[in-house]
């Protein structure tokens, strides 16, 4: 998966203003060596490979932005991180420069702008009790007693709207919904573009609301067991570990979930590759779902469609065992982000599970 790190490197004070000769020199130092670092090693002999990088001198140091291929975010973090700590230790120029910091920031102003861009009905509503209502249908309440039912006009406009965002689910075909195209298909073109396209339509919501997640959890200083505030995506994780929701977590998490939906937009491998996608994809399609039948659209052929599409995007369903694990013998969520091992695919919290 690709990431995007920053890192924050800071100059000693007598250099806080550099003049045009020390500025030259800086740049050339830092983006000659970063362009001679072609891959590096992370964490547990995990490879990262560098793609490019962005070098841009401020007052007081220099932000370098560096686009890593990682089998998940802490290795690319961790990678870039050494590879900052090697380069200021062995250039004489760099020796008391610091790294001050290391880490994939969200561009959450631009996925707050592409956000707010939708219009219509199907935007999601701004006020949290109603997006709070809209979930709760996936839970199992009444949504009628939630929200009025939709008009046949509704219906039939979203219906067309949302199958015209199946292709853009370009990861998958219709034949992962059950569609074969042959008579006798288990499931029409119909149900499976309304199944495709729901899981488009949805994912703005779901990055959505695990952004306010992160926001929130940042703001109280909080975890999912004290926070005060709704949260609209991580309380339907695995209860027993919602001790270890706090900001980081819901960053890490929210990582995922960004490079997972990007993926599967942009064509790439649609096989979740660690648990936290598992868990990722899992409230993805609770809320593909929650649109279906918001718009009176989840018939049972829609419904089998999905039900299809998770039996062959899911090797296995080891991860449903986290919802009644004890914690304390699943090796804890930073597992959750262990890439699967590629010649042998094991969950690595099974190996403490019963």
């Amino acid at each position: 998966m690709r990431y995007t790190v920053t890192a924050d490197l800071q100059s000693p004070p007598e250099l806080f203003q550099m003049d045009p000769l020390q500025r030259e020199g800086a740049m050339s130092l830092l983006t000659g060596a970063l362009a001679r670092s072609e891959g590096m090693e992370g964490p547990g002999g995990l490879q990262v490979l560098v793609e490019d990088f962005v070098v841009a001198l401020r007052p007081g140091g220099a932000l370098l932005t560096v686009g890593v291929e990682a089998p998940a975010l802490e290795p690319a973090e961790e990678a870039v991180r050494l590879l900052c700590e090697d380069l200021l230790r062995h250039t004489a120029a760099l020796e008391e420069w610091r790294l001050h910091s290391c880490e994939v920031q969200l561009q959450e102003d631009l996925a707050r702008e592409s956000l707010a861009a939708a219009e219509g009905p199907d935007a999601p509503p701004e006020d949290i009790g109603a997006r709070r209502a809209r979930h709760a249908q996936a839970s199992g309440e009444d949504p009628a007693a939630l929200l009025p039912g939709p008009s046949p006009e509704l219906t039939a406009k979203m219906a067309e709207r949302i199958r015209a965002l199946a292709p853009a689910l370009a990861a998958f075909g219709p034949e992962w919904f059950g569609h074969s195209g042959e008579e006798g298909s288990p499931v029409g073109r119909e149900a499976a573009e309304l199944a495709a396209g729901a899981l488009v339509h949805g994912t703005d919501t779901f990055l959505d609301e695990l952004f306010h997640d992160l926001e929130i959890l940042g703001s109280e200083e909080a975890t999912g067991v004290d926070c005060e505030a709704v949260l609209l995506q991580l309380d339907r994780l695995p209860e027993g570990f919602a001790h270890c929701y706090d900001a980081s977590f819901a960053r890490r998490f929210l990582v995922t979930a960004v490079a997972m939906t990007g993926r599967f937009t942009g064509g790439g491998a649609p096989e979740p590759s660690c648990t936290a996608e598992e868990l990722a994809l899992n409230l993805l399609l609770e809320e593909a779902e929650t649109v279906l039948d918001l718009y009176g659209l989840l018939t049972d052929e829609v419904t089998r469609a999905l039900e299809i599409f998770a039996d062959r995007v899911y090797t296995d369903t080891d991860y449903e065992w986290l919802y009644a694990a004890d914690p304390d013998g699943a090796g804890g969520v930073d597992a959750w982000f262990y890439p699967f091992d590629p010649t042998r695919r094991v969950h690595p919290y099974i190996l403490n599970g019963p």
